[in-house]
């Protein structure tokens, strides 16, 4: 089976990518990895199963991605970063989370409404449910949630206010 794996980021699609490559790939041939859409659409004129992944949580979403700006050398370097313990304090712009939360909104408008939705809540609490998914055509699978080990209201001094504007923008906008 040719599958495409589209995410706008954070949101597992590099570990969902690495286990399908590393236990039922041999090759890259017939598993894509990309944030572009368009590149989804092509693949999808190949006979590609476009597989999309996103987040429930708005919140957590944006919090995450303004974060791992601050890390830099990718998910393997954060996973340290935070394990260290020496973890610096984060202030997040209202702008800046709007700006953001905003674009994750605009970009996931532009996936297909035929193309498999998973969340990176149910692939972290059971992977092989969503991989056994993906093979076997069922279109959701809804899990628990778990995250990396550090409180994002301990690294965002301004949780509370970013917190609040995302409630307000629930009720203007909601994802």
């Amino acid at each position: 089976m040719k599958i495409c794996i589209l995410s706008p980021g954070r949101c597992g699609s590099n570990f969902l990518f690495n286990l399908l490559l590393l236990r039922y790939y041999d090759n890259r041939e017939n598993l894509v990895h990309t944030h572009d859409e368009k590149v989804a659409e092509q693949l999808e004129k190949q006979d590609f199963k476009i597989v999309t992944l996103r987040r429930r949580n708005m919140l957590e979403w944006v919090l995450s991605d303004r974060i791992s700006n601050h890390v830099p050398g990718g998910i393997q370097k954060e996973i340290e970063y935070y394990k260290s313990g020496n973890v610096d304090n984060v202030i997040i712009t209202k702008d800046e989370y709007q700006l953001r939360r905003q674009q994750l909104i605009d970009h996931l408008s532009l996936y297909s409404s035929k193309w498999v939705i998973f969340y990176y809540e149910d692939l972290v609490e059971n992977p092989f449910k969503i991989i056994h998914c993906i093979f076997f055509r069922q279109l959701q699978w809804r899990g628990g949630q778990e995250k990396l080990q550090y409180k994002k209201s301990e690294i965002v001094i301004n949780y509370d206010e970013i917190v609040n504007l995302e409630n307000q923008l629930q009720q203007i906008n909601p994802y």
